[in-house]
Parts: structure tokens; sequence; C-alpha cells
């Protein structure tokens, strides 16, 4: 587990029009871990997390102060490529997104868009990607069939495959598991436990005992500001902050 940063926050503020969804922010994720982000609803975390890939500014009308580095490149500067920085930098999203085409063309659809090589090398890609997130041996007779008709836990983690391929550098995670019954978050959880170490992920999750349970370090917000961050079990078991341990035990909803 690496010390290096993975992304550096710096003194970011955003705002949609007039209002300021954060206040400040300054952190840094740490390379090679899982980093949960905590907080009540509006709280802005989902901000910060779409900030990683300007996602945000596809809702039109946000500014922005500040700076944040993805391995040591502002991802602000004007030469910055969206493309390349969302190759570089995945996102998956609250409800699971396949594509309504078949498994082999869910896997294969970023390779495709980012001009990656053809041919008979593309099976093995398809192969490797379902491989790393458990997911081979229940599809490969359904590589056929259309990605939508997979069970959620199936879909979500079709959703993960599909980054891999591009060789993302961090992988950003919003609610992953909150469409998912037990069962599915626990493999979704246990699947993150496994991709942690080769990949840097943030997650953002409403579900405590998730948090304690699949991160190394923990982010806890409120109102648009950053109020603690630390490991994981320090930040539960000894807060820094009572504004924090006011959320851990239910104070703010």
């Amino acid at each position: 587990m690496s010390s290096a940063a993975a992304i550096e926050v710096r003194d970011l503020s955003l705002w949609y029009g007039d209002f300021q969804a954060l206040e400040d922010v300054n952190v840094t994720f740490r390379r090679g871990i899982i980093t949960s982000m905590i907080g009540p609803s509006g709280c802005g975390k989902s901000t910060l997390l779409r900030c990683f890939n300007r996602m945000n500014e596809r809702y039109g009308n946000v500014r922005h102060q500040g700076s944040i580095l993805v391995h040591g490149h502002d991802i602000y500067d004007p030469l910055v490529s969206l493309v390349e920085l969302r190759k570089a930098v995945g996102m998956v999203f609250q409800r699971p997104n396949p594509l309504p085409i078949p498994v082999r063309e869910n896997v294969l659809f970023g390779a495709r868009v980012h001009g990656m090589p053809g041919g008979s090398g593309r099976e093995e890609i398809v192969e490797q990607a379902l491989r790393e997130v458990d997911l081979w041996e229940s599809v490969r007779g359904k590589l056929d069939a259309k990605a939508t008709e997979l069970p959620l836990e199936q879909q979500q983690k079709l959703c993960i495959a599909r980054l891999l391929p591009l060789k993302p550098e961090v992988i950003l995670m919003d609610e992953p598991c909150s469409a998912l019954d037990a069962a599915g978050t626990a493999a979704v959880e246990d699947l993150m436990s496994r991709l942690a170490g080769e990949y840097t992920i943030a997650i953002v999750t409403h579900n405590m005992a998730q948090a304690r349970r699949v991160s190394a370090e923990c982010v806890f917000m409120l109102s648009g500001r950053l109020v603690e961050h630390g490991a994981t079990e320090r930040v539960f078991s000894e807060p820094a902050e009572e504004r924090t341990r006011m959320y851990i035990s239910g104070r703010y909803a």
C-alpha cells in the first residue's frame, strides 16, 4: 500500500449557479486504497466525487476555484482532454447502467471508443475483464445475451468490468450497492476489496457499516465542507470532531 497521492484536492470550491456546493475543500486520496466518503444527503460528497473526472460540467452553469491533481496532473489544465481524463478516472454509478447490447460488446465498448486494437485479442480482453470481476464462469455462455437481462449484481460487476480494459488509474463509485440486495452488496464489496491495490477506489456511501467494512480511509463531509479525514477505524472509533461523532451515531439525517 503506497503512501503516494492518487488525487490531491487543493482549496476547491464549486458552485451550481448561485448555489455553493463545495467550500474550500483540501484532501488527499492515497494511491492503491479504498477511501469512503460519508455524510448526510446534500453534503457535497457526490459533487466532490464527480469533480475527479469533471462529470459535474455536464450539468451546465458550474464554476469552480482551486485545483485537483490526479497522479500529479492538473485536471483543469486547458490542454486536458476530457475523453482521456474519463479513461483514466472511471465511474460506476448508483444504479447499474449496462448498455442494452450483448455482454461481450459492453466489455469492449470503451476499448472501441478509445481505438484499442481489434482482432483476436478482443476475446482475450473480454475474458480477462470478466475474470477480474468474478463474472467469467457465470456469463461465459451468455456473452451474446443482452447485458440488461443479467441480475442487478452481475450488471454492476459488468459495469466495473467495462472500465478495466482501459486501465484506469482511479475508479469512482457513487453508492454502487444502493440498488442491490444483501447478497449482491456483499459480492460487490468483495470485488472492491480485491481490486484495491491495483486500483485507487473512491466510494460514496450512506451505509456506515459498508464504509467501515471496505475502506482504509474515510472522509466525512457536512454542508459542502470537509470535516474529518483519516484511517477509517480511527474515524469510526475515535473521531476527532464532535460533528463526526454525531453523524456516526445517527444525529444527522
